[in-house]
């Protein structure tokens, strides 16, 4: 069945309130066993939209979906900051099956507007000044949670309220051509989060976000039940953030796994790849993480990365968390990767919970600007996450500690208008067992 929101009432004026005419437009649709719901070329503004089984919500070329979203709190809060509200979102829905949103128009969340207070006058601690969330916002401008069969294609995202893609607990997704484009002062704006999802695939996306470009991880707190998140390709994307072009793990306790990354470009970044495993029994923010997951099998592949740091992997826990950290990060492989950075890369695990079999080959790091002696004598542990910008940071390409079966192979580490206290070994190392297999080094400021 084919259904034009006009026929129901729908006016492209930027100001009428359309949520019942499309909502109308939904259920009649899948009344007759689902189709196309079709958004013509205009401003259409709307509250939430909640999708039903077998329906293609399409955007016509020059149709845009203005957010009438308010600033409602979440009425099952678990923190203290300012709530995500987790059952507000422009489009989405729950327990659905096959759901697409489809064609070249745009949805525009309009975080600016509503959801994020201006020139606070603080240095926040990601890549720079930025707004700060002080009202509740919705948590995924499209969410979908524990649904089947869900498509979101060539669109194109503006200015969420805070994620602009959030899936969790869903099987087979596929976000394939979606361009992404956020104010990058803006507070949590990550570009699609992939939650306890199984069967995934990202492809052909450009995004430009002011937090993570892609996040996989497994809040199974949040979930209600265990689910791992795995069997996911990543491939042809774009990305640009104030935070981690992709980073796997922090929030949730569930497995991560089976995962590959390739032909992809982050650029202008803080870090190029994260992998955190973390606990937070009793975190402020609501996101509370008891063992911290699992991560393994991860394989990325023919990367071009331009950030601060090319690599962080840690863990990380609460400084007064007695707590023991159950997860892990095993079997991952990086291979042809060309880096720019100013800063070495850091892995830092627990002495009894190290990394394992991790290997990197035929990177081609470049290493510029002016090295500080900040962590020349010591580098700090824990390391500061999130807040080591201050800081000149890790004077070695890299820098690992408490780790097992590292490799490091057929590998090139050059040094390009730097200067300072860069030093001259590969990698530093505390208690960690790393191999060194045919890298050279080439240009590094004291000659060698």
């Amino acid at each position: 069945m084919y259904c034009n929101i006009l026929d129901y009432g729908a006016v492209a004026d930027c100001h009428t309130d359309n949520s019942s005419a499309i909502m109308q437009a939904i259920n009649d649709c899948a009344a007759h066993g689902g189709g196309t719901v079709n958004i013509p070329p205009g401003v259409f503004s709307s509250k939430k939209i909640v999708m039903q089984d077998n329906i293609e919500l399409h955007f016509e070329h020059g149709a845009e979906l203005y957010s009438l979203l308010e600033q409602i709190p979440d009425p099952d809060k678990k923190c203290e900051e300012p709530s995500q509200n987790t059952k507000q979102y422009l489009i989405g829905g729950e327990k659905l099956k096959n759901v697409s949103i489809t064609g070249c128009g745009t949805v525009n969340g309009r975080g600016y507007d509503i959801f994020w207070p201006k020139n606070d006058g603080l240095e926040h601690p990601l890549f720079g000044q930025r707004f700060w969330p002080q009202l509740h916002r919705p948590k995924g401008l499209i969410h979908f949670r524990e649904c089947t069969d869900v498509l979101i294609e060539d669109i194109t995202i503006l200015d969420p309220p805070c994620y602009n893609i959030w899936c969790l607990g869903c099987d087979r997704v596929n976000v394939q051509n979606v361009k992404i484009i956020t104010d990058l002062r803006g507070p949590n704006n990550d570009g699609v989060d992939i939650d306890c999802c199984s069967n995934v695939r990202i492809s052909g996306c450009d995004i430009i976000c002011s937090d993570d470009g892609i996040a996989i991880k497994s809040d199974t707190d949040e979930l209600g039940y265990d689910k791992a998140c795995e069997n996911i390709t990543i491939s042809d994307c774009r990305i640009k953030t104030t935070s981690d072009g992709i980073r796997i793990g922090y929030e949730g306790d569930g497995a991560i796994r089976n995962l590959t990354m390739t032909n992809c470009v982050i650029y202008d970044t803080m870090i190029g790849i994260s992998m955190m495993v973390a606990i937070s029994p009793d975190d402020i923010r609501g996101c509370n993480i008891y063992n911290g997951p699992a991560i393994s099998d991860i394989t990325f592949s023919n990367l071009v990365i331009n950030a601060f740091t090319t690599f962080n992997f840690q863990y990380t826990k609460p400084q007064n968390c007695a707590d023991t950290i159950k997860g892990f990060i095993d079997r991952v492989t990086f291979r042809n990767i060309v880096a720019n950075a100013t800063r070495g890369s850091y892995l830092g695990a627990y002495k009894e919970s190290p990394f394992r079999n991790i290997e990197f080959s035929d990177i081609y790091m470049t290493l510029s600007g002016k090295m500080g002696d900040d962590f020349l004598e010591k580098v700090p542990d824990p390391y500061p996450l999130w807040c080591d910008l201050p800081y000149s940071g890790i004077p070695y390409p890299f820098f690992i500690r408490h780790a097992e079966n590292i490799v490091i192979r057929n590998s090139t580490f050059a040094w390009q208008n730097a200067s300072g206290v860069w030093q001259s070994d590969i990698v530093k190392c505390e208690n960690a067992n790393v191999s060194l297999e045919n890298n050279r080094k080439i240009n590094h400021p004291c000659g060698e």
